[in-house]
């Protein structure tokens, strides 16, 4: 295996996403070649030619408007596209670059994405990617080629955390060029602007995306366990100070829980699925636990 797939896909990783399947919602554009439910029926969507009518043949791809005018009997053929369009947006924003075990919510969220990516297109779906800090950084286009991953990760290996995020803004630069209605997954911590980010939302759901909000959130956010004077050093251009941690433990668990609350209500009230990622579990256990939250049901 490369190094640049090892670091992001170990095989043991591979070896379970094997056995893991990866579903929409509702009905997803394309019929033939990934296995999932379509609006579409006998032939995708893609229009390519005709051929002439052969015995057997379902009379429903006969194009009647050329029998009406030539009285031949022909078929509609389309291009073969896969069902599912993923579309997997990574947040690499400097407070991505937090991490008190060793890895960073960046590459938390690096090591997530290409797991799903390769989840995707071990069934013959499609997904495109995208990082972004206050706007976009990187688009890669759709493939349902397997080598997209490694396109991801090359892409990934050459973006550091910088700048300030600003998801909402990204999330709907995107929504501009997303295409065809598929699944959209950001991957942020979301710490930004929650009414901007929705608007983006908002901005996806209208052109009839699945939108899945995975928050990246390392365990010392979740319950600020630092003793001791701590030197903070902001991230995204905030400056540092030096402070007794105990003495806002409080306030900031009150703050940072009601911000969590709104992120949770605002995913709900947007229609969008959201799922929380630790850095502290592993790969595994964060993959496994978002596609086992997964509603089986229809959301529009």
């Amino acid at each position: 295996m490369p190094p640049i797939l090892s670091r992001y896909l170990r095989p043991e990783v591979i070896s379970q996403l094997e056995r893991i399947e990866f579903r929409p919602r509702g009905l997803v554009e394309g019929n033939l070649a990934g296995g999932h439910k379509s609006p579409f029926h006998g032939f995708a969507v893609e229009f390519a030619g005709h051929r002439g009518y052969v015995p057997g043949d379902d009379i429903r791809h006969i194009d009647w408007k050329v029998y009406y005018k030539s009285g031949r009997y022909v078929l509609k053929q389309y291009e073969e596209e896969t069902n599912l369009v993923a579309h997997l947006l990574l947040d690499a924003s400097e407070s991505m670059e937090y991490g008190s075990r060793g890895t960073s919510k960046l590459e938390c969220g690096k090591q997530l994405a290409s797991a799903l990516a390769y989840l995707i297109l071990n069934q013959r779906d499609k997904v495109g990617a995208a990082i972004f800090d206050s706007e976009l950084r990187v688009t890669l286009p759709t493939s349902n080629s397997i080598a997209q991953v490694h396109h991801m990760m090359t892409a990934y290996e050459g973006r550091g955390p910088t700048g300030e995020s600003q998801v909402g803004r990204a999330v709907s630069q995107y929504a501009a060029k997303a295409g065809r209605r598929g699944i959209v997954v950001v991957l942020s911590d979301f710490f930004t602007d929650l009414e901007r980010l929705f608007d983006g939302v908002r901005r996806l759901k209208f052109d009839k995306h699945e939108v899945v909000l995975l928050q990246i959130v390392d365990d010392d956010e979740l319950t600020f366990p630092l003793r001791g004077m701590t030197r903070f050093v902001g991230l995204e251009n905030l400056g540092e100070r030096i402070i007794e941690p105990q003495r806002l433990r409080d306030s900031y668990l009150r703050k940072f829980n009601a911000f969590l609350d709104a992120l949770t209500a605002g995913a709900e009230l947007c229609r969008a699925d959201y799922f929380r990622v630790n850095t502290s579990l592993s790969l595994t256990a964060n993959l496994v636990g978002y596609l086992n939250s997964r509603p089986t049901g229809r959301r529009t």
